[in-house]
């Protein structure tokens, strides 16, 4: 039910992450058979390795090839359906659209951003928060959390002290995508 309220979700808005979701959902079910142990060190791994990817993905751009290629699939479908070979004449499109043709360029739009997905490397990171997920609500965690007060206070201090700038590092990669996204 989630894939088909989301299918039709990007129909009409081409950020709707719920399809993306979903379709993660189908992936997660195999990883809810391991442990708990194992399901959260496969969770934790899965969610760190866009990190590992992004500087993996600047030095082989064979790497960036899913993206690619769902960046040039939404380069010939703008193409063909829209008339559009390029990003302003794309907006110039959307400007004046019928509703048929927002529905064209929406299905246009899946596209770039399933590549821009792919790019980021955001399904090992949400695949990964899906399944700590699973095992917080599993092993009942949650309800414990209010006793534990040190430990949130070290997570936050990680956050801060390590993820922050993490993110920092990867946001600045992310910037450079451009260049990164140059097709050879």
């Amino acid at each position: 039910m989630m894939l088909l309220l989301g299918a039709f979700h990007l129909l009409l808005w081409q950020g709707d992450i719920v399809f993306f979701y979903a379709l993660l959902g189908f992936a997660l079910l195999p990883l809810t058979r391991l442990s708990n142990k194992a399901a959260l060190i496969t969770g934790v791994i899965l969610f760190l390795l866009p990190v590992l990817l992004y500087a993996l993905k600047m030095h082989f751009m064979f790497l960036n090839y899913p993206a690619f290629l769902l960046f040039d699939t939404g380069d010939r479908l703008g193409w063909k359906l829209c008339g559009v070979n390029s990003n302003e004449s794309y907006q110039a499109f959307m400007q004046h659209a019928t509703l048929p043709d927002l529905l064209k360029g929406h299905l246009v739009d899946f596209f770039y951003r399933y590549g821009d997905l792919f790019f980021q490397s955001r399904i090992w990171k949400v695949l990964g928060i899906m399944l700590i997920g699973v095992v917080v609500g599993r092993s009942g965690s949650y309800k414990k959390l209010p006793g534990h007060k040190k430990l949130l206070y070290y997570i936050i201090a990680f956050g801060i002290l390590i993820a922050l700038p993490a993110n920092y590092y990867a946001g600045r990669i992310y910037a450079n995508k451009r260049q990164c996204l140059q097709r050879p």
